[in-house]
């Protein structure tokens, strides 16, 4: 897969899944075993929520952490500033 399209589906969550999906499905296939494409179709929706829970946390982590960092820049910023004042002062 090039990049573009990597992209493409790491910005739609809904398309990267079907994509991971369907990766492994065709990996099942591949070994001409039926028993394990029949597995890999059981645990689809499993596989859907365990990606979705994935998705969710790492948005939240990312999330979590860039207000974080801002807090902290807020902070080392507000420090500056108020030693600037009391320099002047």
């Amino acid at each position: 897969m090039d990049k573009t399209k990597r992209k493409h589906y790491r910005d739609d969550f809904k398309k990267y899944s079907a994509a991971d999906f369907n990766f492994h499905l065709n990996i099942a296939k591949a070994s001409k075993n039926q028993v394990f494409v029949k597995v890999i179709h059981s645990i689809r929706d499993i596989y859907y929520k365990y990606l979705d829970t994935l998705y969710t946390r790492r948005v939240y982590l990312a999330t979590h952490f860039k207000e974080r960092q801002l807090t902290r820049l807020g902070v080392a910023f507000f420090r500056f500033l108020k030693r600037i004042y009391e320099g002047y002062n």
